[in-house]
C-alpha cells in the first residue's frame, strides 16, 4: 500500500505539472491572439486610409494594391494553418503524456500486486504447519487487507480519472473556443476584403458575391441535412429501447442458508463474496464446477482452492 501511495502521489505531481503546462500554453495562445488582433486591426486602418489614397489614382495603381490585399489575406491564412498545426501538436504532447503516466501507475500497480502475491506465497508457506484455526484467522486477515486494497485502489482510480476527464474537457472547450474566435476574425477579414473588391470592380465582385452567398446556402443545408439525420438517429434509438421488453428479475426461493465458513479456507468475507453470488448452502456449492466458482469469485478466484471447497461441500450436504 506504501507503494501504491507514493504511485499516486508521483502521479498528482505530474498531473499538476501538465496543469502548468497546458496554462502556459494558453496563456501564450492568448498573447498570440491579441498580437493577432492588433495586426488585424492596424491592416484594417491601412486599408481604409489607403483605399481613400486611391481613390484618385489609375487602374494599374488599383490592380497593385489588390494584389498586396491577396498577399495580406494568404500570409492570414498562412498563419492561421499555423496556429492550428502548433494547437494539434500541443494536444497530441498533452494526450502522450497522459498516457505514459497511466501506463506507468499500472506498471507499479502490477509490481505491487506481484510482491503482495510472493508475500502471500512466503507467509502461506510458513503457516503450513500451524493449526487450522491459525490458517482460517491468516487467511481472514488477508482477505480484509486485499479487499481494502481493492477498494482504494478504486477510489484512487476513479478520483484519477475524473481529475483527468474534467482537465481534458475544459482544455478542449477553451481550445474550441479560441478557434471558434479566430474563424470568425478570418471570415469577417475576407469579407472585408471581398466588400473592397466588389467596390473597385463591382462587376466582378457582384459575381463573387453571388457565388460566396450560394456557398453558404449550400453549408447551411449541408449542416440543416447533418443536424435533421442526428435527430432521426436519437428518434431510432429511443424508440429500439423503449421497444426493449423489460426483464423481470425472478426472485431466489427462500433457502436455510448454511455457514460456509466451516469449509477450509472460507473465511467471513469470501462467504459474503459467495452469498452475493448466490451461493448459500453446501448443497449450491457442491453443485457448482471450478470454472463457475472463477466466474463468480472473479480475482479472489486465485486465493482459492476451489475443487477442496467443493469436496468439503459434498461431504457436509450429506445427510
Amino acid at each position: 500500500m506504501g507503494n501504491l501511495i507514493q504511485d499516486m502521489t508521483r502521479l498528482r505531481d505530474e498531473i499538476d505539472v501538465m496543469r502548468g503546462a497546458r496554462g502556459d500554453l494558453r496563456s501564450a495562445l492568448g498573447d498570440f491572439v491579441s498580437v493577432l488582433k492588433n495586426d488585424v486591426a492596424e491592416m484594417q486602418a491601412g486599408f481604409r486610409g489607403a483605399h481613400a489614397e486611391m481613390a484618385g489614382r489609375s487602374r494599374a495603381e488599383r490592380h497593385a494594391f489588390v494584389s498586396g490585399v491577396k498577399t495580406d489575406v494568404t500570409r492570414m491564412q498562412a498563419d492561421f494553418h499555423g496556429v492550428q498545426a502548433d494547437f494539434r501538436k500541443a494536444h497530441a504532447e498533452i494526450t502522450g503524456r497522459a498516457r505514459a503516466d497511466r501506463q506507468a501507475f499500472v506498471y507499479g500497480l502490477k509490481s505491487d500486486v506481484a510482491r503482495t502475491q510472493a508475500g502471500f506465497r512466503k507467509a502461506h508457506a510458513e503457516t503450513a504447519g500451524r493449526s487450522r484455526a491459525e490458517r482460517h484467522a491468516f487467511v481472514t486477515g488477508l482477505e480484509t487487507d486485499v479487499a481494502e486494497m481493492q477498494a482504494g485502489f478504486r477510489e484512487a482510480h476513479a478520483e484519477t480519472a475524473g481529475r483527468s476527464r474534467a482537465e481534458r474537457h475544459a482544455f478542449i472547450s477553451g481550445l474550441k473556443a479560441t478557434l471558434a474566435d479566430l474563424r470568425r476574425e478570418f471570415r469577417a477579414e475576407i469579407d472585408g476584403a471581398h466588400q473592397a473588391l466588389f467596390n473597385l470592380f463591382p462587376a466582378e465582385g457582384q459575381a463573387r458575391g453571388e457565388a460566396e452567398r450560394e456557398r453558404r446556402r449550400a453549408e447551411a443545408e449541408r449542416r440543416a441535412k447533418e443536424e435533421a439525420a442526428e435527430a432521426e438517429r436519437q428518434r431510432i434509438e429511443a424508440e429500439e429501447a423503449a421497444a426493449e421488453p423489460e426483464v423481470e428479475e425472478e426472485t431466489p426461493e427462500e433457502v436455510v442458508p448454511d455457514d460456509l465458513s466451516a469449509i477450509h479456507g472460507i473465511g467471513p468475507g469470501m462467504q459474503k463474496r459467495l452469498n452475493e453470488a448466490g451461493i448459500h448452502t453446501y448443497a449450491q456449492l457442491a453443485q457448482c464446477t471450478q470454472e463457475e466458482l472463477h466466474g463468480k469469485l472473479r480475482s479472489l478466484a486465485r486465493l482459492a482452492d476451489t475443487q477442496s471447497w467443493i469436496e468439503e461441500a459434498k461431504e457436509l450436504a450429506k445427510p
